[in-house]
């Protein structure tokens, strides 16, 4: 059996299975399940507290969160039909959508989500910090010349990275390192693996906690929001839970929710009282 047949099995099965699984709920509780693909970040948590809470139910709906270690993992649920929806950034999201349509021209056996049927919601809780090793002497953006510098070179991070460091006009090149799961870049920061990596919150209490250095903080891309909603269907519903769920964090505050923080997201509870204060916006 090659290698290519496999994963055209194993893409048709899972893709199965997600149908398999609404179709469950639905028949059980007479609510439809939502398949929505997440990373454990902060951008993520309405989704968490909309299950936790029984705000997908008040909406007719039963939310079924599937959380991935990257967002490229995410990317792959969504292009083969095994969610209805993943978080995203806005880099990533047009992206998804141009290699749709280039697999679908090539008309490849394996099942894929149509490019058209692709929605999009922008919103502001994505914000990226770079920080150094606790031990090192970088302590400033323009030290970061011929340093290793953890990213997702598929996202918005990299357009973020490389913008700084060109308006550094630094004398030699840093090194844009390919590191997509965050608890990885967290451990190689601690172990002085990578001379400085890029995380967002919660990944970035854990840092704060160990005393790592905050060299550099972006919220925006040339004044674009940063993170991206995309769905390929019910992105009306799945877009309202989101914004119910945020109302509701907003309401009581963040920190009332660590618990479901610490669980789902697989963060140590004391280290969230060192998240950046961040009211959650809405999806636009």
């Amino acid at each position: 059996m090659n290698r290519k047949f496999l994963y055209i099995m194993l893409v048709c099965l899972a893709a199965i299975a997600a149908s398999c699984s609404s179709k469950t709920e639905k028949a059980k509780t007479g609510r439809e399940a939502l398949t929505i693909a997440l990373t454990p970040t902060i951008d993520c948590l309405p989704f968490y507290v909309a299950q936790k809470t029984g705000i997908d139910t008040s909406f007719g709906y039963a939310l079924n969160l599937q959380t991935y270690s990257s967002r490229s993992d995410c990317d792959t649920a969504l292009i083969h039909g095994m969610a209805h929806a993943i978080m995203t950034d806005s880099i990533r999201a047009n992206d998804i959508r141009n290699r749709l349509v280039t697999l679908a021209s090539a008309a490849d056996t394996i099942p894929l989500t149509a490019a058209d049927s692709l929605q999009f919601s922008y919103h502001d809780n994505i914000k990226i910090f770079f920080f150094t090793n606790s031990k090192s002497r970088l302590k400033r953006p323009s030290q970061l010349a011929d340093k290793m510098i953890a990213i997702d070179r598929g996202s918005v991070e990299m357009l973020i990275a490389q913008q700084l460091l060109d308006s550094l006009k630094i004398s030699d090149k840093a090194f844009l390192v390919q590191m997509q799961n965050l608890r990885t870049r967290n451990e190689m920061l601690s172990a002085g693996s990578m001379d400085a990596v890029a995380l967002t919150e919660p990944q970035a209490a854990v840092a704060r906690s160990q005393r790592h250095n905050l060299i550099y903080t972006a919220d925006a891309y040339r004044g674009k929001s940063l993170g991206c909603l995309l769905s390929a269907s019910r992105h009306a519903a799945i877009r309202d839970i989101y914004n119910a769920a945020v109302d509701s964090i907003n309401k009581h505050g963040i920190h009332r929710y660590d618990t479901i923080i610490a669980s789902c997201m697989d963060i140590p509870v004391q280290c969230l009282p060192l998240m950046s204060k961040q009211k959650l916006y809405k999806l636009k």
